[in-house]
């Protein structure tokens, strides 16, 4: 998933990079950040609507550490 941001720069719910890749090219969004996440910047107002509930999951591995949301 992408990770989107409106203009006042709060959350919004994540799209699929397929969605993320039209909205950039059609004008409404432009690239925000590469790293540590690639994450893109609404260009118009957005309404705001309900976020989802999204959960965190670590997973404390031996040698690495996973995260999943």
């Amino acid at each position: 998933k992408v990770a989107v941001v409106n203009l006042d720069g709060k959350p919004l719910d994540p799209v699929h990079p397929g969605k993320a890749r039209l909205l950039i090219k059609e004008g409404k969004a432009k690239t925000h950040k590469y790293w540590p996440v690639f994450s893109i910047k609404m260009t118009e107002q957005v309404k705001e609507e309900a976020r989802s509930n999204l959960t965190l999951g670590i997973d404390a591995g031996f040698s690495t550490i996973g995260f999943s949301v």
